[in-house]
């Protein structure tokens, strides 16, 4: 049966709270992988430079690894393939579901991509307000530093604005929020705890900017369940950060 006007059709008679715990351990997988690709990336240049140049990284230069923009454009490619690959694994021979279905890969009319973009428009202007009226910064301090190691811009523009939306919302909207809409959840509460959840992994940002994050994240959930299909969310998180990451080339010159 429709539930919560979601577009998907669930059964209540497989809602168990064991799928909300699939859901939860699979959350904490996804973000162990971000982790390890971009450790692993560290690493390897890491000893590269070391080789080069015969002088071990000391703490300050780690530190300057974790936030070169290169490394995270090369982490989210790696983390974006091996979670992909994951997710399409447990939905096909753990779950045995068609994997368009169970991720809502509908495709939709223009106008619901329009829509649901210019929703995110008036969260974007909102955020701007607010940043003028609390005195914020331009962009976070983490976007900087990381843009300013940038060597090769395609490698940051791929993995910011194109393998992150697609892996989070994959991962995300896609596989998470679907189990949790067949747990004993409310559709409403697994929106918000996600939405928390989500913008707890962006520990590179202050409780502000986290803030913003979770407000969008509720706006990707709700523009999956609304719609009943993961692609406007995919494509107002490539939105979100594509202008961001014109706004920073912007702010640096």
């Amino acid at each position: 049966m429709n539930d919560f006007n979601t577009g998907d059709n669930i059964n209540n008679d497989i809602k168990t709270w064991s799928n909300f715990f699939s859901g939860l351990i699979w959350f904490v997988v996804g973000f162990i992988i971000i982790v390890i690709t971009q450790i692993a990336a560290v690493i390897g240049l890491g000893v590269i430079e070391a080789l080069e140049s015969g002088v071990k990284p000391n703490e300050q230069e780690v530190q300057r690894l974790f936030e070169d923009g290169d490394i995270i454009g090369i982490a989210f490619f790696f983390a974006t393939i091996l979670i992909l690959l994951l997710v399409v694994l447990v939905i096909k021979f753990r779950r045995k579901r068609e994997v368009k279905e169970y991720l809502a890969l509908n495709s939709k009319p223009i106008n619901v991509f329009m829509k649901w973009l210019g929703v995110a428009l008036i969260i974007l202007l909102a955020n701007y307000v607010c940043d003028i009226l609390f005195d914020r910064p331009a962009m976070p301090e983490w976007v900087i530093n990381t843009f300013k190691t940038v060597d090769y811009k395609f490698l940051y523009f791929l993995g910011i604005v194109v393998f992150a939306p697609i892996l989070e919302e994959v991962l995300y909207r896609g596989y998470i929020l679907r189990t949790w809409l067949e747990s004993r959840l409310h559709p409403n509460l697994a929106i918000f705890l996600l939405s928390a959840l989500w913008a707890l992994t962006h520990l590179q940002y202050d409780l502000y900017d986290m803030f913003w994050i979770f407000v969008l994240g509720i706006l990707l959930a709700y523009s999956r369940i609304r719609s009943g299909s993961l692609y406007p969310a995919i494509c107002i998180h490539c939105s979100w950060n594509l202008f961001s990451y014109f706004l920073v080339s912007y702010y640096l010159g």
